[in-house]
């Protein structure tokens, strides 16, 4: 009752809509700005050391050029522009209410990137690469080629990242250069692209965290393998009881006990026999006498503890017999679950289990876990000169930022590249605010915040950078994607990755995010299958433009636990 009321979250200014009343179709700002909700004026006042702009501004200068307006976003849809170089993230039925609804009829859009869709939408953890690298930030960096099974760290990456790199003259693979723009064919001076800035990353660093985040995609499938197999065998009526996994469990160590008897029995009858041998010699050895003695005493210990042991397990095997007859006798009770078609299609059964190891001779690998376990403990291989994997540093985060995967900017024709001056026009996706602007009438839209689970490994074998995050590139898919090799992974001045203290997490924390991952990547891809059903769950709908990606209610779940 007596509450004091929250305080307002303080956003970016240029994040608002315009506050100026919408002017007549025609005038230079007015009808566009409220169309694409950037307000011009208060996104030049921002403290951006680049120069920034609105695309309100850019398409209200080819309006001043004398071009119909109606006619002009019509180029939308009748210029070659592939999905790939303009998504439909930004336009969609704001435009539509200025050139008309068919003006923005593109379809379904796609990655900025290139998207690596190939099969059903529940099995794009098995692929690996969920995005293709964007040849405006990734320049000649080809894809990911198929992962070998099982990965050797040591030898596999480097041959990896170098077929990924053929393309760019060695000397340039750890040289940070200014790449300059894809020009968007049909649209005078837009280009897509960073646009004076200079990577953040070398083109082997970015080969690495693209050859990464494909290894733990397909650690993440292999959960999908699991349930898939264990689903098989349990309508199969293959499925092993606990009662009967305790008594063959029995059963083994009986045996082993039995094994253990009979070599501590040979050992006390040799101890005997030397020892009769030396005494019948008649030696005057007291010490080789005392020795001895004591020899046989150690023997004829172990041979009783070896038969307590045996005791004991005969009764814990034959307690276990008498668990499993009890349990037969009993009416078999199929669990509620067993009753609904498995979730997980029996054709993940199929795929290979994929694994990673550090050295040709290490232990296998099968999760994300302990796969990054391992890189943290470092790997000193002795056998066969097989290498070394350094020690890594494992950090994790949340993060979060605005979600604008096109990257536009534009430039005066005619300029040197040396001298060129780009203008950057920031396009986030946005979404309602849910009240109107004061004496505009006008409803206030804000970018949607978009969250990442930040992974960095640190060290001199295999570092890499990626980001676990609903990718809007992919069709909102709930996965792993380098960082800085697509422009919805690639903060910049103006949208910088942010985070609060309490977001860092702990090497627990990480640890034990690291466990759930697999699982909320599993099974987001899953439930955003549109063709499968789960129990008595029909399909989801696939979200529209202008809601938040289905992937991103598996990340959300994910940071509310820590």
């Amino acid at each position: 009752g007596g509450a004091a009321p929250p305080s307002p979250v303080e956003l970016p200014k240029w994040v608002l809509g315009s506050k100026r009343p919408p002017g007549p179709l025609g005038s230079p700002l007015g009808d566009l700005e409220e169309a694409l909700g950037i307000d011009e004026a208060v996104l030049k006042e921002t403290s951006c050391p680049m120069p920034l702009a609105s695309i309100a501004s850019y398409l209200a200068q080819l309006r001043l050029e004398g071009k119909d307006a109606q006619a002009e976003a019509s180029v939308l849809r009748r210029a070659t522009v592939s999905a790939a170089e303009l998504p439909q993230v930004w336009a969609a039925g704001q435009l539509a209410r200025i050139a008309g609804a068919q003006a923005t009829a593109w379809g379904s859009s796609a990655a900025a990137g290139g998207q690596a869709a190939n099969g059903p939408p529940w099995a794009r953890l098995f692929q690996g690469a969920l995005l293709l690298p964007d040849a405006a930030l990734c320049g000649r960096i080809g894809a990911v080629p198929d992962l070998p099974n099982p990965l050797t760290v040591i030898t596999d990456v480097p041959k990896l990242v170098a077929e990924m790199l053929k393309d760019i003259p060695q000397e340039d693979w750890d040289a940070k250069r200014l790449r300059q723009p894809q020009p968007v064919e049909g649209f005078p001076s837009l280009q897509r692209g960073p646009g004076g800035l200079l990577p953040t990353q070398t083109p082997r660093e970015l080969a690495q965290n693209m050859l990464a985040a494909a290894i733990l995609n397909r650690l993440c499938g292999n959960l999908l393998i699991w349930v898939a197999c264990a689903a098989r065998m349990a309508e199969s009526g293959r499925q092993v009881t606990p009662e009967e996994k305790v008594a063959v469990a029995a059963r083994a160590a009986v045996r082993t006990q039995t094994s253990d008897l009979q070599h501590a029995k040979a050992e006390e009858q040799a101890a005997s026999r030397e020892l009769s041998d030396f005494q019948a010699s008649y030696s005057s050895d007291a010490a080789r006498q005392h020795y001895l003695d004591s020899f046989v005493g150690w023997k004829s210990s172990a041979r009783r503890q070896a038969e307590r042991d045996l005791e004991a397990a005969r009764k814990e095997l034959q307690a276990a017999e008498e668990a499993l007859t009890a349990s037969r006798r009993k009416v078999q009770v199929l669990p509620w679950h067993s009753q609904w078609p498995s979730p997980v299609p029996q054709q993940a059964a199929e795929r290979p289990i994929f694994a990673v190891r550090l050295t040709a001779k290490a232990p296998i690998l099968r999760t994300i876990k302990d796969f990054l376990d391992a890189m943290e403990n470092g790997l000193i291989d002795r056998s066969g000169g097989s290498g070394i994997v350094t020690k890594h540093n494992v950090e994790a985060a949340f993060v979060r930022h605005a979600c604008d995967v096109l990257m536009l900017c534009s430039s005066e024709a005619g300029e040197a590249e040396a001298g060129k001056v780009y203008t950057h026009m920031p396009m986030p996706v946005t979404t309602s605010a849910g009240f109107l602007m004061p004496n505009s009438g006008r409803e206030i839209t804000a970018p949607r915040p978009h969250h990442d689970f930040q992974l960095k490994i640190r060290g001199q074998t295999f570092p890499f950078d990626v980001a676990f995050s609903a990718l809007v590139e992919a069709s909102g898919a709930l996965g792993f994607a380098a960082t800085g090799a697509h422009a919805g992974t690639s903060p910049t001045p103006w949208n910088p990755l942010e985070y609060e203290a309490h977001d860092v997490l702990w090497a627990r924390e990480t640890k034990e995010c690291l466990d759930l991952v697999p699982v909320v990547a599993a099974l987001s891809a899953l439930v955003g299958d549109p063709g499968l059903i789960l129990g008595i769950l029909q399909p989801v709908v696939p979200p529209s433009e202008a809601t938040a990606p289905l992937g991103a209610a598996g990340g959300a779940p994910l940071q509310a636990v820590f």
